[in-house]
């Protein structure tokens, strides 16, 4: 809901400025209930309809991440969030990058909280993983946005005012 109403406020020019949709959700989720402690891991997901600057984002941000955050099990995938803010952002055309703990699938068999009557802040593990993930996230949408253009990997776009957006 949040990124229909976001979306609804911008004109199609400030839409046209955004680089792209970086979308944080479900993050400290597990606390060991189906996933052991430990085995966490942080999902980057990529946007199939705009692969050619998602791929390209995502790769950023975990090339950020093996730089601030060395260490944290991190890895890239196709999926995407499960009806997240995501999908909004892709049907206006603009590329995301879905972070979050578990994959829709990972998150369906490992998290028995998921959506439920008991998905609430108690079930947070905010002194595992949290924190790692946290910096993660922060490093990597840091650094995108000091050089939106200008890395090693330089984004084809029509936008040279364009500013990646986060939400979380």
């Amino acid at each position: 809901l949040g990124s229909k109403f976001y979306l609804r406020e911008l004109s199609e020019k400030e839409k046209e400025n955004i680089l792209g949709a970086f979308i944080v959700d479900m993050i400290g989720n597990n606390q060991g209930e189906k996933e052991p402690e430990g085995e966490e891991d942080l999902d980057l997901m990529f946007d199939k309809s705009r692969p050619e600057v998602s791929q390209v984002l995502i790769q950023r941000a975990y090339n950020a991440i093996r730089e601030y955050v060395p260490g944290l099990p991190t890895k890239i995938s196709p999926d995407s969030g499960y009806d997240s803010d995501d999908d909004e952002f892709q049907r206006e055309g603009i590329p995301t990058v879905f972070i979050a703990e578990d994959t829709g699938e990972e998150l369906e068999a490992e998290n028995t909280y998921f959506n439920g009557p008991d998905d609430t802040v108690e079930h947070i593990d905010f002194k595992g993983f949290f924190p790692k993930a946290s910096e993660a996230i922060i490093a990597s949408v840091a650094i995108i946005s000091i050089s939106p253009t200008t890395a090693s990997a330089p984004i084809k776009s029509n936008f040279p005012n364009a500013i990646p957006v986060a939400t979380l």
